[in-house]
């Protein structure tokens, strides 16, 4: 056969595709590892997305949730500077810009469940390996706020909330294995400690919540239950954490009223500029001198608050469109956990867990601006768009039985 005839035969699509599932099962690899795998992974998924939209004459996007909400949050992000050529060395562009891109290649290139599972499982056992490492920094080494194989304490309490939060369904899945049930309750256990070695408040809250959630949806009697066991965990806590977690409610703590007052002053800055904000990467360090930062600490680099922050930067049509996009993303895995939960099947525990481990991101990122910080906002758009690429198999399975029976 003529070189020029086997050049023709070669699939082109098939190479691009495994090219793209190599890249992220780098990603997965380090997610909480390594930035540079996760920089690299994320890349050759989002440049083989973008030949394969290019280059394919009949490239179909996939829609199990709307994208308007998510493209337009972008465009206001960008809009909220004079100049866009910020982006190439803004400190927000690769987590909130490339992560919805991301999110959406995910949705769009993730056809093989095996796949999908695999991938939510490696990225869950890298979180639980650097959460054990946090526990040896604490006991061994005496470090005073673990971090892992993270930079800081508040990503080690991030990832790890979230990575307690995906392993729980798992835990309590009906029909383990023994060896299932050791291993993911040492998930759990592993994950909830680097939560109290982390030392963050806001993980602190986070992790309450989600230990709540998660009876709320799947047994609701058993609520009081977890509710007891919180409260026996927490009169078993060495005292500095138990003063640690109470200093989150005391106005009279300095970190408190610092918070307090960048809230303050976010509020303001809405006020009095709606529309776009005083710019993308602007808060605290560029705030115009008409706003008042004086009861801002030097060392708090946001709003430690992720709504707060992003209206004061982008202004308040961002805002709503990120708090939209986050509804959109929960309501959709809520509806897929219940649909599959009332049919008893497989597919509830994984909805089940990336809506858990979504809602420990959310709900820590009310004290702290995770949006910015790299492992766990790419973490945040992975359990999100492995979730949604789940509800998009299952609408095209119901769609081809449906199409199947109309047939016959």
């Amino acid at each position: 056969m003529p070189l020029t005839a086997k050049i023709r035969d070669i699939n082109y699509i098939n190479i691009l595709d495994k090219i793209l599932i190599f890249g992220l099962y780098l990603y997965a690899l380090g997610s909480h590892s390594s930035k540079s795998a996760i920089s690299v992974g994320v890349g050759l998924v989002l440049l083989i997305w973008l030949v394969k939209i290019i280059f394919s004459k009949d490239y179909q996007f996939k829609k199990p949730i709307r994208y308007w909400p998510f493209l337009l949050m972008l465009g206001a992000f960008l809009v909220s500077r004079n100049n866009i050529s910020f982006i190439i060395e803004s400190r927000t562009r690769s987590q909130i810009i490339l992560g919805v891109f991301f999110f959406l290649a995910l949705i769009n290139e993730l056809e093989d469940r095996k796949t999908i599972k695999r991938l939510l499982f490696i990225t869950l056992a890298v979180v639980t390996i650097s959460s054990l490492y946090a526990g040896y920094q604490y006991f061994d080494e005496g470090v005073h706020r673990a971090y892992g194989l993270a930079r800081f304490s508040i990503t080690l309490g991030n990832i790890a909330v979230m990575g307690a939060g995906v392993s729980l369904p798992f835990l309590f899945r009906k029909g383990n294995k023994s060896w299932q049930y050791l291993l993911f309750s040492g998930a759990f256990i592993i994950n909830s400690s680097a939560v109290l070695f982390s030392l963050s408040r806001g993980s602190y809250l986070a992790w309450v919540a989600v230990i709540l959630i998660f009876p709320l949806l799947k047994f609701p009697k058993a609520l009081p239950i977890f509710l007891i066991a919180i409260l026996l965990l927490y009169t078993f806590l060495p005292i500095p954490m138990q003063e640690r977690f109470l200093s989150s409610f005391d106005s009279e703590e300095s970190s408190f009223a610092t918070r307090v007052a960048m809230w303050q002053t976010s509020l303001e800055i809405m006020g009095r500029r709606p529309l776009r904000g005083i710019g993308l990467d602007n808060f605290p360090e560029n705030i115009p001198e008409e706003f008042d930062a004086s009861g801002f600490r030097e060392d708090h680099r946001h709003a430690h608050n992720n709504y707060f922050h992003f209206g004061a930067e982008a202004g308040i049509p961002a805002l709503l469109l990120l708090i939209y996009s986050n509804y959109l993303i929960l309501k959709q895995l809520l509806l897929a956990y219940r649909s599959q939960k009332k049919e008893e099947g497989r597919e509830a525990d994984f909805y089940l867990a990336a809506l858990l481990g979504l809602a420990g991101f959310l709900l820590a990122g009310l004290t702290v601006v995770n949006f910015i910080d790299f492992q766990s906002n790419h973490y945040f758009w992975f359990l999100a768009g492995t979730g949604l690429a789940l509800i998009k198999l299952d609408k095209q399975n119901t769609a081809n039985a449906n199409e199947e029976e109309h047939n016959e």
